[in-house]
């Protein structure tokens, strides 16, 4: 304590030169913000597992174009009309032609094949027909130039192309053309029918490198989709909506600046309006004002410094900052207005300024010094998840904790004593009450604390029995996680009312990539099945198994023929010798037991399938000088079912095909969403048990050196669970999982949670040390204490409760899951833990 009062001390005493050294502290750490970067990746991975590393071969080995690439897919809907007759036809190849006109797009397009639609497979087609070439392109780069594409459709009939289509989508051929083009109709599609109400174009871009997520996508290509989607709004019949990753990768940035464009203002009111409120007092609101403003630039100048960048996360940080930072300065203000003005429950003579102050920080100094630490502890915990992403969190988030405590533990005491001396020295003498120690609120504060003292029993029952309820409901919660959850929904009408600089802008990618998925085979809906092995007799088998199975299996989606959307490269070959006579003939004479696998001369026979169908044997096959060293099949899965029941049944397809003898690799965007989900679950356990076991041992140390009392700290612990297994028991009531924004609850809930338990409890144990009365140490507790909880709840929780208006739904959900946490813990403090302090009171012996 002599140490603290040495602090204290030169904080009330020399409060000008604190003030100078602190501004200049901040400021050289505030200079670190300049170099923090505003970026969309949420790395999921410290270390890549082996089935990124597999979509990252499939990326690289599996396709037809020479290069890295990218897709864009473009879908084309009519529901009133037709998006296969001449009209539509004609509009998405001139779209085409706008895109290689425009410097922009056609910067980073291929320069031959990168856009693959029915409109160019049926103006292809009708231009072979004239020329007598009946062989079909078998490559995207044999298509004829867009120019002669337009000229042939522009010179046939509506009957001539409606001819033409139904040829090309005849369900009977075998060619590989109808294949392609009946791929890109809808799942509903009914088999050579001329009329359809969407169809889909693939247009691939060049990358610089592999691109299996967005912040991988160039600058460059970003531009190239986003200058594609505006001109896309040129067109008139259909409507057309894209769907890449450059636009995904413009609509998370653009939801972060219009996410804190409109939660900020927001966040900005409720804060000076409720700080308003409970100060009553315009010094005391800049006061509070000013430093939030200092903890947030000592929080972004450390993240500068570390090299963390701020991403759709991140927008909570500063939010979550304001909370407990409002929360430092309620309890210095009020605990200080009650050693000025006099305590409310005894109504003690009040002493100066400066007394006040010191006897304010060196009576709470411990307990703001512990909420620090425990604070810290239980966000500093996302570093056992392994997931970059949450542990930059943890990490901003802990630097902004120590800052609040510069600032409302040093700086903003200082200036407070430097204000009040000045008014003092002409004639204002300032004594405000703290806030629940007078009026309605006092008085309730002070029933509660009777009522704790005389029933404390019957309380505890009672939190006991919600409490089992809680626990069990969270045995039987689900972990999900979806990329949807970070794509911005679009904002609700409200806020078009909004002046132009805060309204948020339009959403539509979201909606688009639901139609997509639940109507389309999108190159996102592939799982595949690989072996990064040199392709043998054996491995064709194996393969070949696991194709049969995939068909079988519930998660796979069905082509617009009837069957199993699975391909792979006996499948492909089969299909593929129903209508090459010639290549028929090379695979039956390698098929020396006659089960359409063929076992002998196999190089020969993959040779030939390249010849035939080089787009086809690029997708499945891996070849090099050195011959065939890979091969995969791919499966077209629902895209609305849950990552874990897709991910569950294609390993098991790749179980199969391993037990075989073949291993391979299940890999796709639903198998890293589910690896993304276990990592989750993983993360919540482990990071709840840490955060447990050392604020756990923070408390009873902390609270056995300073007061001999590490039974006291025990306790302390016990209303955080308590508010834990209600937050936790309602999720499972609303049905909400563990997500990458809720992952985190439970060390979040401790860490914040066990803030309020701490002042009351030090609080308590301040009280009791002066005359060992319980029931006047419960009600100054509770009263003092509680006052200012509540206030902090209300201020802390209200801002959290201001993310339910940003536009990404993972924010949204942080940001209730957060307010519903600090008002359990608020509940918690001044329900359960006095009726706890009573009996143990009673057991350490206290009259």
């Amino acid at each position: 304590m002599s140490r603290l009062d040495t602090l204290v001390g030169t904080v009330t005493g020399r409060p000008k030169t604190v003030i100078a050294v602190l501004v200049v502290l901040i400021a050289l750490v505030g200079t670190g913000a300049a170099n923090i970067e505003k970026s969309p990746e949420m790395e999921l991975f410290s270390e890549d597992p082996p089935e990124v590393t597999a979509q990252e071969y499939v990326q690289s080995e599996f396709t037809p174009h020479e290069g890295n690439t990218t897709e864009l897919v473009v879908m084309v809907r009519n529901e009133s009309g037709s998006v296969l007759d001449r009209a539509s036809l004609l509009e998405s190849l001139r779209y085409q032609q706008t895109l290689r006109q425009n410097e922009t797009v056609n910067a980073t397009l291929l320069d031959s094949g990168a856009m693959f639609g029915i409109e160019n497979l049926v103006a292809t087609g009708a231009i072979q027909s004239e020329r007598g070439d009946t062989t079909g392109p078998l490559t995207r780069d044999a298509l004829p130039p867009l120019s002669a594409q337009v000229t042939q459709l522009e010179s046939m009939t509506d009957a001539e192309v409606q001819a033409a289509v139904t040829d090309l989508l005849d369900p009977t051929s075998e060619s590989a053309l109808t294949e392609a083009a009946l791929s890109l109709l809808p799942q509903d599609y009914e088999p050579g029918s001329p009329d359809a109400d969407g169809r889909i174009t693939i247009v691939t871009y060049r990358t610089d490198g592999l691109v299996v997520s967005v912040p991988e996508l160039s600058e460059a290509v970003r531009e190239g989709q986003v200058a594609a989607d505006e001109l896309a709004e040129d067109t008139s019949r259909d409507e057309y909506r894209l769907s890449g990753y450059g636009l995904l990768l413009v609509e998370e940035q653009a939801s972060i600046s219009d996410s804190l464009r409109l939660v900020g203002p927001l966040a900005l009111l409720f804060v000076v309006g409720t700080l308003a409120l409970a100060y009553r007092d315009l010094i005391d609101v800049v006061l509070g004002l000013v430093g939030i403003l200092l903890v947030l630039v000592w929080t972004f100048g450390v993240m500068g410094w570390l090299g963390i960048n701020f991403n759709l996360m991140m927008i909570a940080v500063p939010i979550l900052l304001i909370g407990l930072s409002i929360d430092y300065s309620i309890h210095v203000v009020m605990r200080y207005r009650e050693n000025r003005a006099g305590n409310g429950v005894t109504e003690q003579r009040g002493a100066s300024v400066a007394e006040a102050m010191h006897e304010t920080l060196v009576g709470l100094g411990p307990a703001l010094a512990l909420v620090t630490v425990t604070a810290m502890l239980g966000f500093l915990s996302t570093r056992v998840s392994g997931v970059p992403t949450l542990t930059d969190f943890g990490v901003a988030t802990a630097a902004g904790i120590v800052g609040a405590l510069v600032v409302f533990g040093s700086l903003v005491p200082a200036c407070k004593v430097v204000l009040e001396e000045w008014l003092v020295t002409r004639g204002h003498e300032r004594r405000h009450r703290a806030v629940g120690t007078t009026g309605t609120m006092g008085a309730g504060l002070r029933r509660l604390a009777r009522v704790s003292y005389r029933r404390p029993v019957a309380i505890l029952a009672i939190v006991l029995l919600v409490s089992s309820l809680g626990a069990a409901g969270a045995t039987q919660l689900d972990t999900s996680f979806s990329t949807d959850d970070y794509i911005a929904e679009d904002a609700p009408d409200w806020t078009q009312e909004l002046p132009e600089s805060l309204a948020p802008g339009d959403y539509e990618l979201r909606e688009t990539r639901d139609i997509l998925y639940s109507s389309f085979q999108s190159p996102g809906q592939r799982v595949h099945i690989v072996s990064e092995t040199a392709v043998t007799p054996a491995t064709l088998e194996r393969l070949a198994a696991a194709e049969q199975d995939a068909a079988t299996r519930p998660v796979t989606v069905d082509g617009p023929t009837g069957e199993p959307a699975v391909t792979g490269p006996v499948g492909a070959m089969q299909t593929l010798a129903a209508s090459n006579e010639r290549f028929q003939s090379t695979l039956a004479a390698s098929d020396t037991d006659d089960d359409g696998v063929p076992d002998r001369h196999l190089e020969t026979v993959l040779d030939s399938f390249y010849e035939a169908s080089p787009d086809r044997a690029d997708q499945l096959l891996d070849r090099s000088e050195g011959g065939y060293e890979g091969a995969q099949v791919t499966v077209v899965v629902d895209g609305a079912e849950d990552p874990s029941v897709v991910a569950e049944q294609m390993r098991a397809v790749g179980d199969l095909t391993e037990r075989n003898g073949s291993a391979v690799t299940v890999t796709g965007d639903a198998i890293t969403n589910e690896l993304v989900q276990r990592q989750l679950a993983t993360t919540t356990v482990e990071g709840l048990a840490v955060t447990l076991v050392t604020v756990f041992a923070v408390l009873v140390v902390t609270f056995r050196y300073g007061r001999s009392l590490g039974s006291l700290g025990a306790l302390t612990l016990a209303p955080v669970l308590f508010g834990l297994t209600w937050i936790l028991g309602a999720m499972y009531v609303v049905d909400l999982p563990f997500s990458f924004a809720t992952a985190l609850i439970g060390s979040i809930a401790i860490g914040l949670g066990v803030d309020y338990a701490i002042h009351m409890s030090e609080r308590f144990g301040h009280e009791l040390d002066s005359d060992g009365d319980v029931e006047r140490a419960l009600e100054e507790s509770v009263v003092g204490t509680g006052g200012a909880l509540l206030g902090s709840a209300a201020t802390t929780a209200g801002g959290f409760g201001v993310l339910a208006f940003a536009i990404l739904p993972v924010i949204q959900q942080f940001g209730l899951l957060i307010a519903l946490t600090l008002v359990a813990a608020f509940l918690a403090s001044v329900l359960a833990l006095p009726s706890l302090l009573v009996l143990w009171s009673r057991w350490a012996g206290y009259r």
